[in-house]
């Protein structure tokens, strides 16, 4: 038995950002507003579950004098939001080490 594959957006013959601006018309997204975000589009940090908690514990931890240690996923957006956050940690502390997993694991250990 063969089975056919049906595609909602077909990228054949088409060039990549026609590819993109596709996609994007198909999901609703405003390009111009995904790519140049205005100071209200960005989401409110008091909204994240636990910020707060999160924030004690980070601050405590520095007060401390506790070394801190970032678990940096493998792929792109792992890498260079752990690359941020050592950069930013290490204007607070020298105790900052970054480990990298192997493989693709999710969530907090």
């Amino acid at each position: 038995m063969r089975t056919e594959w049906r595609y909602a957006i077909d990228g054949r013959g088409k060039s990549s950002g026609e590819i993109i601006t596709e996609i994007f018309e198909h999901r609703g997204i405003n390009i111009d507003e995904f790519l140049y975000p205005k100071e209200e589009d960005i989401l409110d940090s008091e909204k994240l579950h636990n910020i707060g908690k999160a924030y004690d514990i980070l601050m405590n931890g520095i007060a401390e004098g506790k070394s801190l240690t970032i678990w940096a996923d493998t792929d792109l957006d792992g890498c260079s939001s752990a690359a941020i956050m050592y950069k930013y940690l290490k204007g607070m502390t020298n105790k900052v080490d970054v480990y990298i997993n192997e493989g693709k694991e999710h969530g907090v250990k």
